[in-house]
């Protein structure tokens, strides 16, 4: 695996040069995942996963790259777990946060949040666990911009958000808004966000109540919680920056692509949009703006926007369902002696679903044929 960090030119222009590292001289027997840049130490901090004896399952450490060009596999900094994940550098390089958990967990039945202090050679001097354990999930820790831990917990039976001023001694993480909402994700692959920093004082983040994600800003200091009106139902890897956030944004008539939010304004435009060939797929450009359009086989069934239903999962834990789509034409069914229906419909654009639906569509024609 080859790395390709974008490094600023010596010149004044806004251009930037790509220089490959190869922090392997024995390719595919180490590999590396969710990377954090540490700029004051020229190094990449990242996960490794050692497939170097065969038969064996693969050791996985928390290790530094060097950015200088060097062949090497990597410095190991954290080990001794079974998984890592979501290494994250304080804005002032002096702490180094992370997740891990050991078999039988997955990250979403109980991990550890971990925070070591680096020393001047870059190495965790000392750490500590300051959330989570067996029983607990934890997801996303981000630093904020002054330098307090924010991370995602369900303690309390539902994935909310958490501050933790890691300077101070008692160390209790304070909620951020304690709601039966979902500010969490099942963490099958690295990199999910569902919140980040637009300044020091807000967070915009991203929730999912009663099956759909909606949006939200967020003030750290007086916990106030504003709700954004979001046209978009599906919202994942949200990032954010002085003025913006960016996301990946879909709904049941939009089609996934990139969009971007003016906090100011409260406006959002697409920026970039999905276009698939085979089993291919890349980013395309959206340089007018506005929303990004999707015209699929349930634009011509005619059927009206999903609704949602809460239903208990698993102790402590909610999952949504979401019931529906109903067709336009449920409503006079019952004039023709049949009843309402409705169908239960996970994904919609699943080969089944389409046939179905079509089928439906199809029936109701002939009924409307013979009236």
């Amino acid at each position: 695996m080859s790395i390709f960090p974008t490094l600023p030119t010596s010149d004044c222009t806004c251009r930037e040069t790509a220089r490959r590292l190869r922090p392997s001289p024995r390719a595919g027997e180490f590999r590396y995942a969710d990377a954090t840049i540490d700029q004051a130490r020229d190094r990449l901090i990242c996960v490794r996963e050692d497939h170097t004896v065969a038969g064996r399952e693969a050791v996985n450490t928390l290790v530094s790259l060097r950015l200088d060009g060097n062949e090497t596999s990597g410095e190991v900094l954290v080990s001794g777990n079974d998984f890592y994940s979501s290494p994250r550098l304080s804005p002032d390089g002096s702490r180094l946060a992370w997740l891990t958990w050991n078999h039988p967990n997955m990250p979403w039945d109980g991990c550890e949040l971990w925070v070591g202090q680096l020393g001047a050679d870059g190495r965790v001097a000392k750490s500590e666990c300051v959330a989570g354990g067996p029983e607990e999930s934890i997801f996303q820790p981000e630093w904020s911009p002054d330098g307090k831990l924010c991370f995602v917990s369900d303690r309390s039976g539902w994935w909310n958000l958490y501050l933790l001023n890691v300077a101070e001694t008692d160390g209790n993480a304070v909620a951020l808004g304690e709601m039966q909402a979902e500010f969490g994700m099942p963490q099958w692959v690295f990199g999910m966000s569902t919140y980040a920093f637009e300044s020091a004082e807000r967070m915009v983040c991203s929730y999912i109540q009663n099956g759909l994600s909606r949006l939200a800003f967020i003030d750290t200091g007086t916990r106030n919680f504003e709700p954004i009106d979001c046209f978009y139902a599906d919202l994942k890897y949200l990032r954010a920056g002085a003025g913006f956030a960016v996301m990946r944004a879909g709904s049941a008539t939009e089609a996934a692509s990139i969009v971007r939010l003016d906090v100011a304004t409260r406006t959002s435009r697409g920026i970039a949009s999905f276009q698939q060939s085979g089993n291919r797929c890349r980013l395309s450009l959206n340089t007018a703006g506005g929303r990004v359009s999707h015209r699929g086989w349930h634009d011509r069934a005619r059927i009206l926007l999903p609704g949602a239903k809460s239903r208990l999962c698993r102790p402590a834990r909610r999952a949504a369902a979401a019931v529906g789509p109903k067709p336009w034409w449920a409503h006079v069914r019952r004039g023709h002696g049949l009843e309402s229906q409705y169908s239960i419909l996970d994904q919609p654009r699943h080969r089944s679903a389409r046939r179905e639906l079509w089928r439906q569509h199809r029936l109701w024609r002939g009924l409307t044929a013979s009236v």
